[in-house]
């Protein structure tokens, strides 16, 4: 039997009485158990041991859930969960990230150092040598990660409701989008803002060709190129040539697409 209970002392008192053991089991206000301070009568020790594991196990349930009734819209998203795309606090992240990939479009190519500041304030986590053209666009900015030796063609589009992770040594032509959330099918929770994210992640050398869309959930493998005008809807592995709508495998690379370029 599990009971709650407020002291004092102390936030939260739980009861626990299995059988003939009974214990008076608290936390803090910091959310730490105490140890128990009450009567311990057990028949036998595997009673008492019993009777901790149960305690121990409803106390993880219980900050569970209350740490869920606590989540922020943001919360929800970092965990993949429905969230309400109309939140207040998430209109203003956008509007961050609006102001910054703004500001970055009306740099100019010499101003490099200006560019990088500028992703690494945009950007959860951006990697050296990055080279983005403008006019870029996304939506939070903070949910993407690029390595090193990424180009970012003219006219991209990231929208990263989910994370969004593009490998080092990776290409993407002009106006590739990527968009790493759905909106509800069901017409009236979809215009009450419910909006379902998914990750995006493109590997290792891979070429995305012009014009492609990436839809949420897709992982793209390593030294893959997905030709112009495709949209992506579900994985890809590493190491083929994939184009079409829906995007499809046409062939493995192979030592015969070599061109003899030095290298």
């Amino acid at each position: 039997m599990f009971s709650y209970a407020k002291s004092q002392s102390y936030e939260f008192i739980f009861f626990i009485k299995p059988e003939s053991t009974t214990f008076i089991l608290e936390t803090n206000k910091s959310g730490a158990p105490v140890i128990p301070k009450a009567s311990l009568s057990p028949s036998s020790s595997v009673e008492a041991i019993f009777a901790i594991s149960l305690f121990f196990y409803k106390f993880a349930t219980i900050k569970l859930n209350l740490t869920k009734m606590n989540m922020t819209e943001w919360d929800k998203m970092q965990e993949y969960q429905i969230y309400n795309d109309f939140d207040a606090d998430l209109f203003d992240l956008r509007v961050e990230a609006k102001k910054l990939f703004k500001e970055f479009n009306r740099t100019e190519d010499e101003e490099i150092e200006r560019r990088q500041e500028i992703m690494r304030k945009l950007f959860k986590k951006v990697g050296e040598r990055v080279w983005m053209e403008p006019n870029f666009t996304c939506e939070f900015g903070k949910n993407i990660t690029i390595g090193d030796d990424v180009y970012i063609n003219f006219g991209c589009t990231l929208l990263d409701c989910g994370q969004i992770t593009i490998g080092n040594n990776t290409l993407l032509g002009p106006n590739v989008s990527a968009y790493s959330a759905n909106h509800s099918l069901d017409s009236a929770e979809r215009i009450a803002g419910a909006l379902i994210p998914e990750p995006i992640t493109i590997g290792n050398r891979v070429w995305i060709g012009g014009g492609s869309t990436i839809l949420g959930g897709v992982t793209i493998g390593d030294d893959t190129v997905i030709g112009a005008g495709s949209v992506v809807t579900h994985d890809i592995p590493s190491g083929v040539v994939a184009a079409g709508n829906p995007c499809r495998v046409l062939r493995k690379i192979t030592d015969k697409d070599k061109v003899g370029f030095p290298v």
